[in-house]
């Protein structure tokens, strides 16, 4: 058979694959702009500029709650170690990571193998990190998986939360309830209750993972991630897969338990480290850990005992004295968040006090009691200047956004009961309604303002 091959036509194919890459090319170049642009940019309508802060005093009223002093440590939930099935890395190396980043505590999470029930270690000082070690269970009938700490034997939880509410009832056990709204079927929780357990993961850095790196924008995060972590500053990345803020599944899932019944909110990280290459673990702990952290308000310092040190830990968590940082552990540190009443401070977060009429003005009053210029990163935040200015609060009562203010403090008014708390948001500039950069930083446990009298000052105040 004779082909007859037109003339040039190996000429016109060879100069459509260039053409062709050039398309590829710039189609690409679109999509990641395009996705840094939509990462970066949102719009906030009906912010108000924070008023000046009232000086705060000693108060005269405590409420009806325990208010907190001025101490506070920050640590890290949910870390895996080579006692999990599913990771690697020492106790020694989890530590080590811990106060590399400013850590103070961390609660170690890994899987006992029902075959092999070995004692769950007791707390312990390692580096001066206080180490408290929680097992993670699942229930049966695929009800959901929980974090119990305080317990010294494998848990058996059983095919209801009956046996959960019995254990979270034993003095000095903590129970956390782990990937409520998880991507997975079998660890989400299915129940519309908290079943005993004191704490609710509203942010769990593994979930987020899964959830972004199925997404749209799976090769913009690969890149990201990649690149970042070549650079040694991983934690931005990770960060980034927060791209809609606290708007997470975890966070209106919290506000419907939290309905029923007081319980606190934590940021776990779900760390898992799968391998160690030329001695370094991949992925490490230190790069998380620079990433969610909680921290809890105390009464005074961590004792140098571990067991009282860890009560006290465990003691603010089911107190609800907690909040949480995405980034910048430091500099979060020293945030604080009060409802004042004339500027007396009168609860903190995670205690309850009464709105009656009596009151002179009564507000909720956020603000950084440090310096924010020595340890905020501003490298990715926008021009030079004060930290302070590119602050934005978002103020919810019973679940819901009431407002938005922009400032270094918050002074909202509070006139009607409700369960209130705050988000603080950074951005690097903003122009109008638009804020470019802008990024969660810290998340808020609640403090209950209640009626003097139920239903009729609720009702004299709505």
């Amino acid at each position: 058979m004779l082909i007859v091959i037109p003339p040039n036509s190996h000429t016109k194919a060879g100069k459509s694959r260039p053409r062709t890459r050039r398309v590829l090319l710039v189609l690409v170049a679109v999509y990641l702009a395009g996705v840094f642009v939509l990462q970066r940019l949102d719009r906030v309508s009906g912010v108000t500029e924070g008023a000046p802060r009232p000086a705060l005093l000693l108060a005269a009223n405590p409420g009806t709650g325990n208010l907190p002093t001025d101490h506070s440590v920050a640590g890290a939930l949910h870390v895996h170690t080579e006692y999990s099935n599913d990771a690697v890395g020492s106790v020694a190396e989890l530590a080590a990571a811990a106060l590399s980043t400013d850590l103070d505590y961390v609660i170690v999470s890994d899987h006992q193998s029902n075959d092999d029930p070995d004692s769950i270690p007791r707390p312990v000082y390692q580096d001066d990190v206080l180490l408290l070690f929680s097992q993670e269970r699942g229930l049966d009938r695929e009800i959901g998986r929980v974090l119990v700490e305080g317990v010294d034997t494998v848990l058996f939880l059983g095919d209801t939360t009956d046996k959960l509410r019995e254990v979270a009832a034993r003095p000095g056990v903590l129970a956390i309830i782990s990937h409520p709204r998880s991507t997975s079927e079998v660890e989400s929780w299915k129940t519309a209750h908290a079943g005993g357990a004191h704490a609710w993961e509203v942010f769990n850095l593994d979930d987020v993972f899964a959830r972004r790196m199925t997404s749209a924008e799976t090769v913009a995060h690969g890149v990201g991630i990649l690149t970042s972590h070549a650079l040694r500053k991983g934690e931005r990345s990770l960060l980034r897969l927060y791209r809609n803020g606290f708007d997470e599944p975890g966070a209106p899932a919290f506000d419907s338990v939290y309905a029923l019944g007081p319980i606190t909110a934590l940021a776990a990280l779900d760390a898992h480290p799968k391998v160690r290459r030329f001695g370094r673990l991949w992925p490490s702990y230190r790069t998380p850990m620079a990433t969610l952290v909680n921290h809890v308000l105390l009464d005074g310092p961590l004792p140098s005992d571990a067991g009282p040190a860890a009560a006290s830990v465990k003691d603010g968590i089911k107190g609800g004295r907690v909040f949480i940082s995405f980034g910048d552990t430091q500099a979060a540190s020293t945030f604080r968040m009060y409802v004042t009443d004339s500027g007396a401070r009168v609860a903190g977060i995670g205690d309850e006090t009464l709105l009656t009429p009596s009151r002179g003005e009564l507000a909720l009053s956020a603000s950084f009691e440090g310096s924010l210029d020595a340890s905020f990163n501003t490298s990715q935040m926008g021009p030079a200047g004060d930290p302070g200015d590119r602050l934005l609060y978002r103020v919810f009562r019973d679940g819901q956004t009431i407002g938005w203010s922009r400032g270094r403090v918050l002074n909202w008014p509070i006139d009607q009961p409700g369960i209130y708390r705050v988000e603080v948001y950074r951005f690097g500039s903003g122009i109008g309604p638009f804020y470019w950069n802008m990024r969660p930083w810290i998340f808020t446990n609640p403090v209950r303002v209640l009626p003097s009298v139920a239903g009729s000052e609720a009702s004299s105040t709505s």
